[in-house]
């Protein structure tokens, strides 16, 4: 393997000559470098020669190459003046072991940085983990008290409906009452009393009761007003509806009418009464 000399001094270059080393002149650092770098990589090249002024130029570069322990070797000699401190190659240890120190206390600084972002890393996930966890838990707890609530809602609602058919059969023995009767002579007078029509519609059911229907009609021809009767589906249990001829309005005085009124009210009752002996979740039916 062959030895060359990087300098800018001739009488060096001239020198070495004569015992075989080749040279290379460099005029400045820029040069220096150039020739530095292309023969460390040059693997004929055992051994790079530096006089004390171009180490100085490129000490750095120099210094962590040598730390890699590749060849070729790099070796400074004196310049002519002679001028090289005696304690340079402590010197060179010195600053060879500086660089290895600022090196691993780079690499223990990185890796320290790397075990606190792992830790970090673990912690968030488990924290993330502990969250979706507790989340989860809230959202079943959620979905089960809403699955209570959806049951007691819909037994709430199945004793209405019972409760509702319950007090329709009720309204339907009613109807076959003396009471009922006298009711509904008093409802339709009143009504009688408010319109102003010559003709109107009068919806009452099939088997209405007979001495109910004279008395509608007496009441009417008492009003001046003509009749004209027409069925009352039994969907509307009993009662009137009555309507002009021009069919603009109507006036609904079926019982099925009053009691679908009465149903907000009817199941703001049964909830409160279930709900005083623990039997509902959530709001009444309406």
């Amino acid at each position: 393997m062959r030895s060359i000399l990087l300098t800018s001094n001739d009488d060096i270059i001239n020198g070495l000559r004569l015992a075989g080393v080749r040279s290379v002149k460099c005029k400045d650092r820029s040069e220096l470098l150039k020739n530095f770098k292309a023969y460390k990589n040059d693997e004929e090249i055992g051994i790079i020669i530096l006089t004390y002024s171009s180490f100085n130029e490129i000490k750095d570069e120099v210094l962590e190459f040598k730390l890699t322990g590749k060849l070729p070797l790099v070796v400074t000699i004196p310049d002519l003046d002679g001028k090289m401190e005696d304690d340079f190659n402590l010197k060179q240890k010195e600053e060879c072991e500086n660089k290895i120190r600022e090196e691993k206390e780079k690499a223990e600084k990185v890796l320290a940085d790397k075990v606190e972002k792992l830790k970090e890393d673990e912690k968030s996930y488990v924290d993330r983990r502990v969250a979706l966890a507790k989340r989860r838990g809230y959202e079943l707890i959620a979905s089960v008290e809403e699955q209570k609530r959806v049951l007691f809602l819909e037994e709430d609602e199945k004793l209405l409906r019972e409760l509702l058919e319950t007090l329709s059969q009720k309204l339907l023995a009613f109807t076959k009452t003396e009471e009922y009767v006298n009711l509904e002579i008093k409802n339709f007078r009143e009504i009688l009393d408010e319109i102003d029509e010559k003709k109107i519609y009068l919806y009452i059911k099939n088997d209405e009761n007979k001495e109910l229907v004279e008395k509608f009609k007496e009441i009417a021809k008492e009003k001046g007003m003509e009749l004209e009767i027409d069925e009352l589906f039994d969907y509307h249990i009993g009662g009137f509806i009555i309507s002009d001829v021009d069919k603009t309005y109507n006036i609904n005085l079926s019982l099925k009418n009053k009691l679908d009124d009465m149903r907000y009210e009817i199941g703001s009752m049964l909830h409160e009464k279930l709900k005083e002996r623990g039997e509902v979740i959530g709001k009444g039916i309406n």
